[in-house]
Parts: C-alpha cells; structure tokens; sequence
C-alpha cells in the first residue's frame, strides 16, 4: 500500500524543495545546465492550487528570482 502525503506537506514542503533542488543541480551542472539555471533564476510567477474533497485546500506557489515558496490559504 502506498503511503499517502498530506497536502500541505506536499504542496509547501515537498514542492518547492524539489523546485530548489532542481535549480541547484542545473547550477552543478556548469555550462551545460547554464541556460537553464538562468531561465530558473529569472523566473517570477505564482501558481494556484485548489483542492476539493477530504483535504480540501487553496495553495500558492510562489516563484521569485528562481527560488520558490508556497502558502496555504
């Protein structure tokens, strides 16, 4: 069975770490990943997220200068 994440956790937690991670490992990648990393750290937008039913919720992910954060409304 698997293991179900609680969506705050997921969308404020796990989401913006795996934003970050991803950002940090194009900067690893030296000049291969260098367009990428500087497409990321440009980024600038925020993302809304709803859900219905048992865990219902609103979210927000926040990307700034490449970095992310999230709230829950």
């Amino acid at each position: 069975m698997s293991e179900c994440i609680d969506p705050h956790r997921f969308f404020c937690e796990a989401i913006p770490a795996e934003f970050d991670r991803v950002l940090e490992a194009q900067r690893e990648a030296g000049e291969p990943g260098r367009a990428i990393y500087e497409q990321l750290r440009s980024a600038e937008a925020t993302i809304r997220i709803e859900i219905t039913g048992e865990a219902d919720g609103t979210y927000f992910l926040n990307i700034e200068r490449g970095r992310m954060r999230a709230e829950g409304a």
